[in-house]
């Protein structure tokens, strides 16, 4: 269906091919407060049976990311670039984008927090503004192309009202599922399936499709011969008229004969998009040759349906743990003690492109064991409860510290968990801002039925 590409403009992702892309590798290792941080950058072609595999990466990238790093080595002839440092608190702006690191020392142990975004548009209301206008933008086309082909037919006003309302919204709806397949395929294997299937759910449930019409589907994606393009087409036209009120039994109206082949409904688009207000702008800002109609429609489309950033980057993230981290939205390599990230971005350091941000993050905590011993003859306090109650902590005043390090003290001459609550109990457990902490420490603690 090479003549009919443009119908599925608001529908089909863009597939492209032998681009080369950039690869990060990230490896963050805490020391304290502290964190060191090496970058490995290599400019790839995602096709490397075709070209070499590595090549030369922009100089202005290289030297932005040499003034955050303290050193800079190369390997493989200079086109695998190392950096390295240590960072306290914020992460670099290396890759794209902004992230910090946190440790939280309080007396039973050390709660830590990392958090990094890379790259992309953090403002998804904005986003979502700019997909509703690039549907209305589509839709307004829609209806004008069809509005100078059919506008005198009988019927025209029911196709109208329909396309005005329901086609508006599913374009709309369309872009959601893009978005959401973007941001589910990058972090869930079949994630991008389901998608897809909801999409096919979804054009079931609002009549576009019917399950049956399965078949002309897959041969609509998978072939480019004629029979199918014309198949395509008669099935888009008997749509149009029922949308116009045609009775099923009665033949489509002579008017849609413009959408008897690609080739027709192809012309049929150009001409009107020549005689709108957003092609004379295209042409304004063109130079010599007319520009070619149907770039009207790319942009909306590229808006709509996040196309067009080109091949992403892809960063890959190792930070080296003592133990698997509580809560992380990464995978653990218990191998090499290190929760690990890989994710696409879009190309460019500074981009700006729509979608939900590549994210990464773990929060851990590392008992004090000795501490915990001496007061509880054991470790008591461990996980999510001690990184919780860290961070409680570390919102004490220097004062309500003293006072709860002195009622801390005396459990250390308890024999029993029983003991222990009650003495907890007599200590700093009236005052409010000690109430949290207390029932963190009851509950590891145990009850007294565990007791008896």
């Amino acid at each position: 269906m090479k003549r009919t590409y443009w119908l599925a403009l608001p529908m089909l992702p863009l597939a492209l091919g032998g681009c080369p892309y950039n690869r990060y590798r990230i490896t963050m290792t805490p020391c304290g407060d502290r964190f060191e941080r090496t970058l490995t950058v290599a400019r790839l072609d995602d096709q490397p049976a075709r070209t070499p595999a590595h090549q030369d990466l922009p100089s202005n990238e290289l030297t932005a990311i040499a003034k955050l790093y303290a050193e800079h080595e190369t390997t493989d002839d200079g086109t695998v670039h190392v950096f390295s440092g240590v960072f306290e608190k914020t992460t670099p702006d290396d890759v794209g984008g902004a992230g910090f690191y946190r440790r939280y020392a309080a007396d039973l142990g050390v709660a830590y927090v990392y958090s990094e975004r890379f790259r992309g548009d953090d403002d998804l209301a904005g986003q979502m503004r700019a997909r509703q206008a690039a549907a209305d933008a589509i839709t307004g086309h829609l209806i004008g192309w069809f509005a100078a082909e059919l506008g005198n037919e009988p019927g025209w006003d029911k196709l109208r009202t329909w396309m005005d309302n329901a086609v508006r919204r599913d374009i709309a709806n369309i872009g959601m599922y893009a978005w959401v397949n973007k941001a589910l395929n990058d972090v869930q294997a079949d994630g991008a399936e389901e998608v897809w299937s909801r999409m096919l759910q979804f054009f079931c449930e609002r009549r576009y499709l019917q399950p049956d019409d399965m078949p002309l589907l897959v041969a609509a994606i998978s072939n480019q011969d004629k029979t199918t393009e014309t198949a395509v087409l008669g099935f888009l036209k008997r749509l149009i008229a029922d949308q116009m009120g045609v009775p099923a039994d009665k033949p489509a109206p002579k008017a849609l004969s413009f959408l008897n082949s690609g080739q027709s409904a192809e012309a049929s688009l150009k001409a009107y998009v020549r005689t709108t207000d957003a092609y004379r702008k295209l042409q304004t800002g063109a130079q010599g040759e007319s520009p070619e109609p149907l770039k009207v429609l790319e942009e909306p489309a590229a808006t709509l349906m996040d196309l067009g950033a080109g091949t992403p980057d892809v960063v890959q993230v190792t930070l080296k743990l003592g133990a698997k981290p509580d809560h992380t939205n990464g995978q653990w390599d218990a191998e090499c003690g290190a929760a690990t990230w890989s994710r696409s971005i879009p190309p460019g350091r500074d981009s700006k492109a729509p979608g939900l941000p590549a994210y990464v993050y773990a929060s851990w905590a590392e008992p004090n064991v000795e501490a915990q011993a001496r007061l509880f003859g054991r470790t008591a306090l461990d996980g999510e409860a001690l990184w919780t109650y860290c961070l409680l902590h570390a919102r004490l005043t220097p004062e309500q510290q003293i006072a709860w390090a002195k009622g801390l003290s005396a459990l250390g001459a308890a024999t029993t968990d029983g003991d222990r609550r009650t003495a907890l109990a007599n200590g700093s457990a009236d005052a409010d801002w000690a109430k949290s902490l207390v029932d963190l420490l009851n509950t590891a603690l145990g009850s007294e039925a565990a007791d008896k």
